[in-house]
């Protein structure tokens, strides 16, 4: 997904821990965070707690296979083919883009 949405012209940073996450909260301003499908519900909502905190105003969107786990999140969106996700996901910031810059 992450080449898919570079394609696209997006900037794409990866987290792999909790640390990292507080780390690039501190030096960077993102507009959509995403949480993985693969990432377990409680590690998910323990994500969106620290989003909230440390990077106050990023979106939070969830990529999930049934149900959403996160009540907070932003975007919610079931999984699919990369491609799907990566183009939903264009879709859903040159939105926010044009509510910003409209």
């Amino acid at each position: 997904m992450k080449q898919a949405l570079e394609e696209r012209g997006h900037f794409v940073f990866s987290a792999t821990d909790f640390v990292q996450v507080r780390e690039s909260c501190k030096d960077l301003r993102f507009d959509l965070v995403i949480i993985g499908e693969a990432i377990p519900a409680k590690v998910k909502k323990a994500l969106a707690l620290q989003l909230r905190e440390y990077c106050p105003g990023s979106l939070v969107l969830e990529v999930c296979s049934l149900h959403p786990c996160i009540a907070e999140a932003d975007y919610v969106l079931k999984s699919d083919s990369y491609e799907a996700l990566s183009q939903s996901i264009h879709n859903i910031l040159l939105e926010r883009g044009k509510r910003r810059h409209g």
